[in-house]
C-alpha cells in the first residue's frame, strides 16, 4: 500500500487453519482496510473457511452490540 493509499489489495486467496481464532483470521484477511476510492475487493478461500468467516463476523457483531448495550 502506498502512503497516499492509491495502492492497496484487491485480491486474497485465504488459507486458513481449521482452528483459528477469530484474532488470527481478522490478522489473515489483508484485503480489510480503509478506502476511499472502494475497490472491489475479491476474496477467494474454501467453503469451510468462509463460514468460519461469517461465524466470526456474527459473533463480533454480537460483542460490538453487547458494547453499545452496556453504555
Amino acid at each position: 500500500m502506498s502512503k497516499e493509499y492509491d495502492w492497496h489489495l484487491t485480491h486474497q486467496y485465504l488459507v486458513s487453519s481449521a482452528t483459528a481464532h477469530l484474532e488470527t483470521c481478522l490478522q489473515e484477511v489483508r484485503i480489510l482496510g480503509v478506502y476511499r476510492d472502494r475497490p472491489k475487493l475479491s476474496l477467494y478461500c474454501e467453503e469451510t473457511v468462509w463460514a468460519e468467516l461469517v461465524k466470526f463476523n456474527t459473533d463480533l457483531q454480537h460483542l460490538i452490540q453487547m458494547a453499545r448495550n452496556k453504555q
